[in-house]
């Protein structure tokens, strides 16, 4: 564990880098001695929670997308043109949840996993069961909901709402079936987005830092931990005691607090530690 604490603290300074061929090898290597460790702190720790990035399999990346569980890591933090991209993605694609979603609620179901945290706009957590504001807290959105800025009323929707073209703009042009003004918005917190633009993000980043602070376990699934304001969240788990550990192909700049790092892919973790724990999703 000292060596491995050691290279945290190193990676934080070359976590932008691409790891050498044979280093990359020896990343995706999962130690059974690591593992074993894993699985005891989440049994030993009943309030995890997880910042999870992770999206369906054998799907090509694109530039705007990090490839994560051996699948492009959906968000839109970036331009407007990266958002619409998305959204063609998404809307031309068939996700379905991974092992890894699957892992989680079944890590809920059982009792260990009480919170769940997402930087994915992909509703894939919705769709393994997962509740919005309930279990789980959509830190960008989700695009397949929209929201009234009148009355507030929130629809989920079977297809991709975002329609506009500007960055800032998040009106969708269609009518509130609630209160009948047209005043439907999408809840994609774009790259420079506020609660100005995004009403809702407030409350779920709010519930994102409650639940942080609650944790004995921070679980990070996949995660870069570059984009602001997520990727400070385990370190609000940290500083009131609690552990985090990160399952990440790449180093990240979070891997010197981490009491134990993990570079394999999600899927492949989540799977092995669910038979550990003598679980099925």
């Amino acid at each position: 564990m000292q060596q491995e604490e050691e290279q945290g603290v190193a990676a934080t300074a070359v976590a932008s880098q691409v790891p050498a061929e044979d280093e990359e090898e020896d990343l995706l290597d999962v130690k059974a001695e690591e593992f074993r460790e894993f699985a005891k702190y989440v049994e030993d720790n009943l309030r995890t929670q997880v910042d999870r990035e992770c999206t369906q399999s054998g799907q090509e990346a694109v530039d705007f997308l990090a490839e994560l569980a051996d699948a492009p890591d959906l968000v839109a933090d970036k331009t407007d043109e990266d958002a619409r991209g998305l959204g063609q993605l998404l809307a031309e694609s068939s996700l379905h949840p991974t092992a890894a979603h699957h892992a989680c609620k079944a890590l809920f179901d059982a009792g260990y996993l009480r919170f769940l945290m997402t930087t994915n706009v992909d509703g894939l957590h919705r769709r393994s069961g997962f509740v919005r504001s309930e279990n789980l807290a959509e830190l960008h959105g989700n695009s397949f909901v929209e929201e009234c800025g009148e009355c507030g009323a929130v629809f989920d929707r079977d297809y991709v709402v975002r329609t506009a073209k500007r960055i800032y703009d998040h009106h969708t042009g269609r009518t509130c079936e609630k209160c009948g003004k047209q005043a439907l918005r999408d809840i994609i917190v774009n790259f420079g987005n506020t609660v100005e633009h995004v009403p809702s993000m407030e409350s779920q980043y709010d519930l994102a830092w409650v639940n942080s602070i609650k944790a004995d376990l921070f679980l990070v699934l996949g995660s870069s931990l570059s984009v602001p304001t997520a990727c400070d969240l385990p370190d609000y788990c940290v500083e009131k005691g609690g552990k985090v550990v990160i399952v990440n192909k790449q180093r990240t700049p979070k891997d010197g607090s981490a009491a134990l790092l993990i570079h394999a892919p999600c899927d492949t973790v989540m799977s092995l530690l669910l038979g550990e724990l003598n679980l099925r999703a």
